[in-house]
């Protein structure tokens, strides 16, 4: 069984039916070698099954999915696919348990020709 991410230390003791001398301790530690194994783990199912399956029907143009652990980059040709998709991501992600980073996640836009010629409010920062 994979939990969700660690975001603390969670500390289980299970014992099998009809042995009560056999204890195990599970512990999951948020920063450990094992997160974002664990990660790639549960966000393969939560994020990458379901975008190829439900998310990339629905989409106008060409996109490109790239995630390592728990950070993902969702590039999108058609400017409203992406918008669309942030405004569902959230609301998959607490289907299982996790948000997103409300600072971390923004839509970029990077489209030459933005409307009414404005630049990129985001600040530069895309790293």
């Amino acid at each position: 069984m994979v939990l969700p991410f660690a975001s603390q230390i969670n500390n289980s003791s299970i014992a099998p039916a009809g042995d009560d001398a056999f204890k195990a301790e599970i512990i999951f530690c948020v920063q450990g070698a094992i997160s974002p194994l664990l990660a790639n783990i549960y966000l393969h199912y939560v994020l990458d099954e379901w975008f190829e399956r439900v998310v990339r029907l629905r989409l106008k143009g060409r996109w490109q999915l790239v995630r390592y652990a728990d950070d993902a980059v969702i590039a999108f040709e058609d400017h409203l696919s992406g918008k669309r998709l942030l405004d569902v991501l959230g609301k998959r992600l607490g289907q299982y348990g996790l948000q997103l980073h409300p600072t971390k996640t923004r839509f970029v836009d990077f489209r030459f020709k933005r409307p009414g010629g404005a630049p990129s409010r985001d600040g530069g920062d895309h790293i």
